[in-house]
């Protein structure tokens, strides 16, 4: 017995309707974001600021987030409350053992919770499809200049290898960690087309 789907007897299925986000995310709060996603290629180890300049911008988006929180914190990610366990048992564990570098012990423990924070945020504002694909093109336009400045010869340092030879990087960034970022923007180019 042979099936045909084409005959009148069976009916086709309507095209499924667009999905539309919950909650839409404000230009602004999309924007931050997008700078965000596009100052990561640029960290700046050896600067002459106290900053440096993903921190700067992602500080700048978490700001932003509070011009639309019905977009930007509507749901908290499981992941998120292991994360917030790990901070607290990091928390006891250095009052109980009592912390010899304390500065280091609280710029940890701040830089944890601004990941924690944009964890939350950015994982409800890439639910929008918009923001989604406008952050993605971001990223890979970032990863396209910083890899154009190296390929050009722009901001470059030479790092010498024991071994012979150097091996160059853009505005003295570690050159293996350099090489992780620009794979990320490669895998963005994959995953988005």
């Amino acid at each position: 017995m042979q099936l045909d789907f084409a005959s009148p007897d069976y009916s086709t299925a309507a095209a499924a309707p667009a999905v539309v986000p919950a909650v839409r995310v404000n230009p602004v709060v999309r924007g931050a974001l997008v700078l965000f996603s596009m100052s990561i290629f640029f960290e700046i180890p050896h600067r002459t600021f106290p900053i440096e300049v993903p921190t700067f911008f992602a500080l700048l988006f978490l700001a932003t987030t509070f011009l639309n929180p019905r977009a930007c914190y509507r749901r908290i990610p499981a992941p998120l409350i292991w994360f917030v366990a790990h901070l607290w048992v990091l928390a006891i564990a250095a009052v109980y053992n009592g912390v010899e570098h304390m500065d280091s012990v609280i710029k940890h423990f701040v830089d944890l919770t601004m990941l924690m924070l944009l964890l939350w945020t950015i994982s409800n504002v890439l639910a929008d499809a918009r923001a989604l694909r406008t952050v993605l093109l971001a990223f890979i336009f970032g990863a396209t200049v910083r890899a154009g400045m190296q390929v050009l010869h722009i901001a470059v340092h030479r790092i010498p290898v024991w071994t012979g030879g150097e091996r160059m990087s853009v505005l003295g960034q570690n050159t293996n960690m350099s090489a992780i970022v620009l794979s990320a923007g490669l895998i963005a180019v994959v995953g988005l087309y």
